[in-house]
């Protein structure tokens, strides 16, 4: 069902190795193959002193009616950290001040 407004994604996930090091990772918002939003950041719920919302993985993007032409599906690609690996990446997506036609 086609929507405008405002999608927000942020993201959860844990290292996969005992560290109190935490990484940072890159998510990309595509519609078919047209990415339309990205951002870099670090988990949004992990306590990491020092560290402020702002670079906390967020990616907000304002969804036209025109994004519906684009062929293909919605998906989120998920780049890893060359400093380590981790897991469980939980995706939180939210759609607000939503128009559905």
């Amino acid at each position: 069902m086609p929507f405008t407004g405002n999608l927000t994604i942020q993201a959860n996930w844990d290292t996969d190795e005992i560290t109190l090091e935490n990484y940072q990772l890159k998510f990309e918002l595509y519609k078919g193959n047209t990415k339309l939003a990205t951002d870099t950041g670090y988990s949004r719920d992990s306590i990491i002193i020092g560290v402020s919302d702002s670079q906390r993985m967020k990616i907000s993007y304002q969804v036209k009616a025109s994004d519906f032409q684009i062929s293909g599906d919605w998906k989120v690609k998920v780049y890893g950290s060359s400093k380590g690996k981790v897991k469980n990446i939980d995706l939180k997506m939210k759609i607000s001040d939503g128009l559905f036609e």
